[in-house]
Protein backbone atom coordinates (compact mmCIF):
# COMPACT_ATOMS: atom_id res chain seq x y z
CA UNK A 1 0.00 0.00 0.00
CA UNK A 2 1.63 3.28 -0.88
CA UNK A 3 0.75 6.63 1.33
CA UNK A 4 0.67 10.37 0.55
CA UNK A 5 2.42 11.73 2.98
CA UNK A 6 1.26 13.60 6.14
CA UNK A 7 -1.78 15.41 6.08
CA UNK A 8 -1.51 16.96 9.38
CA UNK A 9 1.14 17.30 12.43
CA UNK A 10 0.20 17.62 16.02
CA UNK A 11 2.33 18.93 18.55
CA UNK A 12 2.60 16.95 21.70
CA UNK A 13 4.15 14.49 20.67
CA UNK A 14 4.18 15.38 16.79
CA UNK A 15 1.80 12.68 15.86
CA UNK A 16 0.40 12.82 12.36
CA UNK A 17 -2.14 11.25 10.38
CA UNK A 18 -1.28 9.83 7.38
CA UNK A 19 -3.69 9.05 4.19
CA UNK A 20 -3.44 5.41 3.03
CA UNK A 21 -5.19 3.78 0.30
CA UNK A 22 -8.59 3.09 1.29
CA UNK A 23 -7.83 4.74 4.67
CA UNK A 24 -5.97 6.58 6.95
CA UNK A 25 -3.26 5.91 9.95
CA UNK A 26 -1.96 7.78 12.59
CA UNK A 27 2.00 7.65 13.18
CA UNK A 28 4.24 8.92 15.92
CA UNK A 29 7.22 11.39 15.23
CA UNK A 30 9.39 8.16 15.20
CA UNK A 31 7.43 6.99 11.96
CA UNK A 32 5.82 4.36 14.20
CA UNK A 33 2.13 3.63 13.18
CA UNK A 34 -0.20 3.96 16.10
CA UNK A 35 -3.49 3.06 14.38
CA UNK A 36 -5.09 2.50 11.20
CA UNK A 37 -8.44 3.08 10.12
CA UNK A 38 -9.77 1.91 6.96
CA UNK A 39 -13.12 2.99 5.02
CA UNK A 40 -15.50 2.24 1.68
CA UNK A 41 -16.26 4.51 -0.52
CA UNK A 42 -19.89 4.44 -0.39
CA UNK A 43 -22.11 4.11 2.80
CA UNK A 44 -24.09 1.27 1.16
CA UNK A 45 -20.28 -0.76 0.65
CA UNK A 46 -20.23 0.02 4.43
CA UNK A 47 -23.13 -0.98 5.63
CA UNK A 48 -22.55 -4.15 3.39
CA UNK A 49 -19.17 -4.92 4.90
CA UNK A 50 -19.58 -4.11 8.57
CA UNK A 51 -17.27 -1.26 7.68
CA UNK A 52 -16.85 2.47 8.61
CA UNK A 53 -17.27 5.02 5.46
CA UNK A 54 -14.34 6.66 4.17
CA UNK A 55 -15.01 9.95 6.09
CA UNK A 56 -16.04 8.45 8.79
CA UNK A 57 -12.15 6.69 9.02
CA UNK A 58 -10.66 9.72 8.32
CA UNK A 59 -12.88 11.37 11.34
CA UNK A 60 -11.71 8.60 13.09
CA UNK A 61 -8.07 8.93 12.79
CA UNK A 62 -8.20 12.89 13.33
CA UNK A 63 -9.71 12.12 16.88
CA UNK A 64 -7.44 9.51 17.00
CA UNK A 65 -4.31 11.98 17.03
CA UNK A 66 -5.68 14.28 18.75
CA UNK A 67 -5.50 12.20 21.95
CA UNK A 68 -2.30 13.63 23.29
CA UNK A 69 -3.79 17.27 23.08
CA UNK A 70 -6.55 16.06 25.47
CA UNK A 71 -4.78 14.02 27.67
CA UNK A 72 -2.27 17.40 28.37
CA UNK A 73 -5.42 19.54 29.06
CA UNK A 74 -6.77 16.96 31.44
CA UNK A 75 -3.73 16.92 33.36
Amino acid sequence: MTDTRTITQRRFPPWQVIELQGGYAVEDAQGRRLGTFLGRATSIEATHAGALTIDEARQMAFEFARLPELLKHAE
